[in-house]
C-alpha cells in the first residue's frame, strides 16, 4: 500500500448550440452521482480525503438527491452558501428577485484521492464513460495526468529517436562508399562504432560518477554523434586524399607517412573544434541550473573520449584500410582479395602536373615568402598537404590567369563531381565580385530578421509545454480557460518555516500573516496563529493576562501547550487547521508550518519573478531566523525563469572566453580568431532572434541548445579558416577556393548527416524533441551558410595578400 495522495479536476460544460444547461440538470447531476458511486465501489478507499463540487449540494448522496423536490433552488442555495467558483462556470446568471440560477454553461466538480493499485488514466476512464448526452462536453485535467501524458509522449518518440541512427550509418556508408577498391564502407562503420562508444564510455563515467539519467543524456549523444562523425568525415578525407603520396611507394612505412601527413594537415583544426566543445561545456558544468549543469558534465565527458577516440582509434581504422587498399582486397569481405589488379597510379598529380610551366622568379618566391611570415592568414603550416606549385616565368597571358575563372576550372578539371563543386562551382559563384556582395547582402538580412524577431522573444515555461497539442489535457486547461478561469488564474502559495522558536518572535509571526494575507487574491488567506490566538483568548477571557503577555500574544511558558491543546480541538476548527498547516517534531516543539493564500497569476513572466523574488526578500525581512520559504507548484517553472537570462549570458560569456583563447591557441592568428567568434556569435544571435518565427519560447530547453549551438559554430568555421590558413596558394582567391575544395565536402557531408538523421524528429510530440530538432537544424543550416560562404568571402576580404604583383614576376 502506498500513501500517496492525487486530485484532479473534471468539468462539464454546455456545448455550443446545445439546450438550456438548468433545465437538465437533474439528469446531469445525477448521472454524475452514480458515477462517483461506482468509483469508490471499484476503488478501495476512493473517498479518504475530500470532494468538492455540484455534488456537495447533496452530500454526495444518490438518495438526497433523489429525495430532493426542487434540486434548481437547492443548487442555487448551496451556490450562494459554499461559493459559486466551488460549483459553477464563471457565466453563471441568476434572476435578480430570487437569486434562482437561470443559466448555466458548466460545473465543475474537484477530486482528492489515495493512490494505491491504480493509476490516473484509472480514474479518467470512468470519469469519460459517464454518460450526459450529447449537448454535454466533458473534461479534465490534474498533475498526474500531465506526468502521464509526459511519458506517454516520451515513449511515442522512441522509435523517431532510434531512426536518425540508422539515418546516420546508412548516410555514412553511402558517403564512404566508392565502386571498386577505393570504396570504405567499412571505414564508415569504424566512424559510427567509434563514435558510440566515446558516448557509451562518457555516459558510463557519468553514472559512475553519481550523474542522474535525464533526458539530456540523449541530447548528449545526438551531440556526441553529430561531432564524431563531422570530425571522421574531416580525418578520412585528409588521409585517403593525399597528393603527396609519391607513385610506385607502398608498404607499411609509406602508410605510416601518409597517416602523418593527413593528420599533420587536419589534426589542428580537430584539436580545435574538439577542445572548444570540451571547454564550453566545462565551463557550464557549475551553472546553477540543474538541466544545463547535468547536460554540460555529460556532454565535455563525452567529446573528450570521442576525441581522443578519434586520433587513436579512428586513426588505426583508416591506417588498415589504407594497408587493405594496397593488398587489394575487398571492402567490406576484406580476407578476400581482389582477381582484378589495382590500377597504375599516376607519376604525379595531374593537378599540379598540368601547370608544371609556371615557374616562380627569385623575387617571386621571396615575395611569397615575406607573405608566408606576415602576421596576418600567411603563416603556413608545413603540414599542408598540397605540395608547393613548380611556376615558371610566367608570360602576360599566364599572369592574368592566375586569378580568373578559367584557370581554376582548368586546374581542376580532373576531380570528381563533388570537389569540382566545391573547389570551382562554389567558388565560381561566391568569390566574384557579385557573388560577394549578394552573400554579404544576404547575410545582412538574415542578421536584421534576427533582431527583429529579438524583440519577440517570449520567456516562459511550464509543463503544459511538454504536453502533445492533441492530448486530452490540453483541451481540460482549454475549458479551464473558456469556463472556470478562476481556476487557471490563481495559484495557492504557502510560505515555509522550519526550526523555529515560534513562542519569542510572535510580533514578528504576526507580522508575517499579515503580509501573507495581503497577498491573497481572496478576502481570506489559510493562516493558523490568528486563529490560535482567538482560541487562547477564548480559553482565558476571565483572565486573559494568564493566557496573553503586555503585549497582547500568548505567553511563551504557555505556547507551545496551548498550541498541542489548539490542535486538538474540535470545536473551533483547531484539528483541522493544525492538520493541514502544522507538524509536530515532538509534544513541545514544532517541526514547520505554513501560511497559505491565494495568488492571482497575470501571466506576465518577468512581473511575475519580481513579485516572487520582492516576496521572498520581504519575508526574509520579517523573520530572518526562520529562513522562510516561498513554496508553490508554479515556482517550480518560475523558479528557473528567475534565473535563466543571467546565468544564460554569464554561460556565453565564459563559453567565448574558452573558445577564444583555444582558438587563438590553435589558430595563432589574432584576425582569423576574431572572424571565426564574429561568425559564432552572429549564428548565434539569429538562431535566438528566431525563436519567435519557429514556435519556440526562451527557456531552459532553448538556453541549452543555444550553449550546444556555440560547439556547432566554431566547427564550421573552424575548418574552412584553418583550412584556409594552411593552403599553399599564393592568393587570396586561390586560397579560398584550396579551402573549399580540401575541407568543403568534409564540411557538408558531417552537416547534411545531421539534419538528414534529425529529420525523423520532426513528427515528434515531445517538446524536448521538437525544440532540439528545430534549434539544432538551424544552428547547422546557418552554420554550413557560415562556413561556406559567409567565412570564405571575408578571408579574401580581410587577407591583406594580394595577387603576386607583376613588377615582382618581371
Amino acid at each position: 500500500m502506498c500513501d500517496l495522495w492525487e486530485d484532479g479536476s473534471y468539468m462539464f460544460y454546455k456545448k455550443e448550440g446545445s439546450v438550456n444547461f438548468v433545465d437538465n440538470n437533474a439528469e446531469h447531476v445525477r448521472a454524475i452521482l452514480v458515477a462517483m458511486d461506482a468509483l469508490a465501489t471499484h476503488f478501495e478507499h476512493f473517498w479518504v480525503e475530500s470532494k468538492s463540487g455540484i455534488g456537495s449540494c447533496w452530500g454526495w448522496d444518490l438518495a438526497t438527491f433523489d429525495a430532493d423536490p426542487d434540486r434548481v433552488l437547492t443548487m442555487s442555495e448551496c451556490a450562494r452558501h459554499d461559493g459559486e467558483q466551488l460549483l459553477f462556470s464563471s457565466n453563471l446568471v441568476r434572476d435578480p428577485n430570487t437569486f434562482v440560477i437561470e443559466s448555466v454553461e458548466g460545473f465543475f466538480v474537484h477530486l482528492t484521492w489515495r493512490v494505491e493499485h491504480y493509476e490516473i488514466t484509472d480514474v479518467d476512464m470512468y470519469f469519460f464513460a459517464i454518460d450526459l448526452g450529447p449537448e454535454v462536453g466533458k473534461s479534465t485535467i490534474s498533475w498526474a495526468a500531465i506526468n502521464n501524458e509526459i511519458y506517454a509522449a516520451l515513449t511515442h518518440d522512441l522509435p523517431y529517436l532510434v531512426f536518425p541512427l540508422l539515418i546516420l550509418v546508412s548516410y555514412v556508408s553511402l558517403v564512404f562508399y566508392r565502386p571498386g577498391p577505393d570504396s570504405h564502407t567499412a571505414l564508415a562503420w569504424g566512424a559510427i562504432v567509434n563514435v558510440f562508444l566515446a558516448a557509451l564510455a562518457g555516459l558510463g563515467y557519468m553514472l559512475w560518477w553519481g550523474s542522474p539519467f535525464t533526458a539530456m543524456h540523449i541530447c548528449a549523444l545526438y551531440i556526441t554523434l553529430g561531432v564524431g562523425v563531422d570530425d571522421a568525415f574531416i580525418i578520412a578525407a585528409a588521409i585517403h586524399s593525399d597528393d603527396n603520396k609519391e607513385p610506385g611507394k607502398s608498404g607499411l612505412e609509406e602508410t605510416k607517412r601518409q597517416i602523418k601527413r593527413g593528420m599533420a594537415r587536419c589534426g589542428p583544426s580537430i584539436l580545435l573544434t574538439s577542445m572548444t566543445n570540451f571547454c564550453a561545456f566545462t565551463a557550464n558544468a557549475g551553472s546553477s541550473v540543474f538541466a544545463i549543469r547535468n547536460f554540460s558534465e555529460v556532454a565535455a565527458c563525452m567529446i573528450l573520449i570521442d576525441y581522443i577516440l578519434q586520433i587513436t582509434f579512428f586513426v588505426a581504422c583508416c591506417a588498415i584500410d589504407l594497408r587493405r587498399q594496397e593488398a587489394n582486397r575487398f571492402d567490406l569481405c576484406c580476407c578476400f582479395t581482389r582477381s582484378t589488379p589495382l590500377p597504375a597510379s599516376p607519376t604525379n598529380s595531374s593537378r599540379y602536373r598540368k601547370n608544371s610551366d609556371f615557374e616562380f622568379t627569385e623575387s617571386a618566391k621571396k615575395s611569397a615568402s615575406r607573405r608566408e611570415a606576415s602576421p596576418f592568414f600567411g603563416r603556413e603550416g608545413s603540414g599542408s598537404a598540397s605540395p608547393t606549385r613548380s611556376l615558371s616565368s610566367p608570360t602576360p597571358d599566364s599572369r592574368r590567369r592566375t586569378s580568373s575563372i578559367d584557370y581554376y576550372n582548368e586546374l581542376y578539371k580532373d576531380d570528381g563531381l563533388t570537389k569540382r563543386i566545391m573547389g570551382t562551382y562554389l567558388p565560381n559563384a561566391i568569390l566574384s565580385r557579385w557573388g560577394k556582395v549578394v552573400v554579404l547582402a544576404l547575410t545582412a538580412v538574415m542578421m536584421m530578421v534576427g533582431l527583429y524577431g529579438t524583440n519577440f522573444i517570449l520567456i516562459t515555461y511550464t509543463p503544459f509545454l511538454l504536453i502533445p497539442s492533441d492530448s486530452y489535457v490540453h483541451e481540460g486547461r482549454h475549458v479551464m480557460h473558456t469556463y472556470f478561469p478562476w481556476i487557471m488564474e490563481e495559484e495557492y502559495v504557502c510560505v515555509q518555516i522550519k526550526d523555529f522558536d515560534y513562542a519569542s518572535h510572535q510580533k514578528e509571526l504576526k507580522e508575517l500573516e499579515d503580509f501573507v494575507c495581503e497577498q491573497s487574491s481572496r478576502d481570506q488567506c489559510f493562516a493558523w496563529y490568528s486563529l490560535f490566538r482567538f482560541y487562547v483568548i477564548a480559553n482565558h477571557h476571565q483572565d486573559l493576562t494568564q493566557g496573553l503577555d503586555d503585549e497582547g500574544f500568548v505567553r511563551e511558558e504557555i505556547f507551545y501547550e496551548e498550541l498541542a491543546n489548539y490542535s486538538r480541538d474540535e470545536t473551533m476548527g483547531g484539528r483541522s487547521i493544525a492538520d493541514q498547516f502544522i507538524r509536530w517534531k515532538t509534544d513541545s516543539e514544532l517541526y514547520g508550518s505554513n501560511f497559505c493564500f491565494m495568488w492571482k497569476q497575470d501571466y506576465n513572466v518577468p512581473e511575475e519573478i519580481k513579485w516572487m523574488v520582492r516576496t521572498r526578500n520581504k519575508l526574509h525581512a520579517i523573520l530572518p531566523e526562520a529562513r522562510p520559504t516561498l513554496l508553490s507548484g508554479y515556482f517550480f517553472a518560475l523558479e528557473p525563469l528567475s534565473t535563466i537570462v543571467p546565468d544564460t549570458l554569464s554561460n556565453f560569456a565564459t563559453i567565448l572566453s574558452v573558445v577564444t583563447l583555444v582558438t587563438l591557441l590553435v589558430l595563432a592568428n589574432v584576425k582569423a580568431t576574431v572572424l571565426v567568434l564574429t561568425a559564432v556569435m552572429s549564428i548565434e544571435m539569429m538562431v535566438l532572434g528566431s525563436l519567435h518565427f519557429i514556435g519556440l519560447q526562451f527557456n531552459m530547453m532553448s538556453s541549452i541548445m543555444l550553449i550546444v549551438g556555440v560547439g556547432l559554430c566554431v566547427d564550421f568555421s573552424a575548418h574552412t579558416t584553418h583550412a584556409f590558413l594552411h593552403s599553399r596558394e599564393t592568393t587570396p582567391q586561390g586560397k579560398a577556393r584550396d579551402a573549399l575544395r580540401n575541407v568543403g565536402l568534409s564540411i557538408w557531408n558531417g552537416a547534411f548527416s545531421s539534419v538528414a538523421a534529425m529529420f525523423p524528429m520532426a513528427i515528434c510530440k515531445s517538446y524536448m524533441v521538437l525544440t532540439w530538432w528545430r534549434m539544432i537544424s538551424l544552428v547547422i543550416m546557418l552554420g554550413i551558410w557560415f562556413g561556406l560562404c559567409v567565412v570564405p568571402v571575408m578571408l579574401t576580404l580581410f587577407d591583406d595578400d594580394d595577387e603576386v604583383e607583376y613588377s615582382e614576376l618581371e
